[in-house]
């Protein structure tokens, strides 16, 4: 019927609502309606977009989004099918300092204190409660809600949890997704749209990898047909004195005899003067012969961004 999404990051804004667009493409049932967002943007404020059809779709396409929304750090939204009561912000409770909430079914809905649960939720976080105490205290004390709820701090806590009434649909789906380096998190619940069981995963790592910051490229390098080949326990490039591709190193194929389709694999090594001093950013499909590069990307040759380790790398 619904799903609720929360993040932060880098431009957390934009990350929610450009993955959720690409969703949309794919995804059946309660998704392509209404859409609630708020956002605390760098100001401090909070800012909203909101739209009642066409989904995220029609919200970016009909530029309804403003660029503090896309760029805000801290982000949440709600959307489902068309036409839902006014304001559209009730789904989606905000409060500047403190945080965000937003959620699926129907967070909108009074609970046993007489306010939304939404509002709850966020009444306990401005009291200083974390995300999960707020968000755990709320699904304790309304167990037969039809609610799911996700809370996001202004400081970028999150958490999120169903009650004991929602936690028994068989088309619901959820998660939460932390980048490698800590640079962005999200929280997502659904229900009522399908893949119930791989679409949050999905979104969620669309959403990580949207925050990620862009790898500084170093530089490109210029792989050429006839290049050496030379075997080793590791694949990568390895570099001249003055910096061009002196031979690809590939993991040893036992001697068998090519030609040889192939790879340098995620990320490979740059090494110059016998040390690693970047990775690829580029994988070039190859094709090798008598230890000599054939051809690169079905070419003579073929350009390879790559970047430099960090100091401490």
């Amino acid at each position: 019927m619904t799903i609720g999404i929360a993040a932060h990051g880098p431009a957390a804004g934009r990350a929610i609502l450009s993955s959720l667009r690409s969703v949309e493409r794919l995804a059946i049932g309660a998704i392509g309606g209404f859409v609630s967002v708020a956002a605390l943007g760098h100001d401090g404020r909070v800012h909203r977009a909101e739209i009642q059809d066409g989904g995220v779709t029609a919200l970016l396409d009909e530029e309804r989004v403003s660029r503090a929304v896309l760029e805000a750090p801290s982000a949440v939204l709600m959307s489902s099918g068309p036409n839902r009561p006014e304001p559209l912000s009730q789904f989606t409770p905000a409060a500047a300092g403190v945080g965000l909430v937003t959620g699926h079914r129907f967070p909108n809905n009074r609970g046993r204190d007489d306010q939304s649960l939404g509002e709850t939720v966020l009444a306990a976080m401005a009291t200083g409660a974390t995300p999960r105490a707020a968000v755990e205290q709320a699904v304790r004390d309304n167990p037969a809600a039809d609610a799911g709820l996700i809370a996001l701090a202004a400081d970028g806590g999150i958490f999120a949890a169903d009650t004991a009434f929602i936690a028994r649909f068989g088309d619901r789906g959820g998660a939460m997704r932390e980048a490698i380096d800590g640079t962005g998190r999200v929280a997502i619940l659904h229900n009522g749209i399908e893949p119930s069981e791989s679409l949050a995963l999905l979104l969620a790592e669309l959403i990580v990898k949207a925050m990620a910051p862009a790898p500084t490229v170093a530089g490109t390098l210029e792989l050429h047909a006839g290049t050496p080949v030379l075997a080793g326990a590791e694949a990568g490039l390895v570099l001249s004195d003055r910096g061009g591709i002196e031979a690809v190193r590939m993991i040893d194929n036992g001697g068998i005899p090519g030609p040889w389709s192939c790879g340098i694999g995620y990320r490979a090594a740059v090494w110059r003067a016998g040390r690693r001093i970047g990775s690829c950013l580029d994988e070039p499909f190859l094709v090798t012969e008598g230890r000599r590069v054939a051809s690169v990307n079905g070419h003579y040759r073929g350009v390879i961004r790559w970047s430099a380790l960090m100091p401490d790398g």
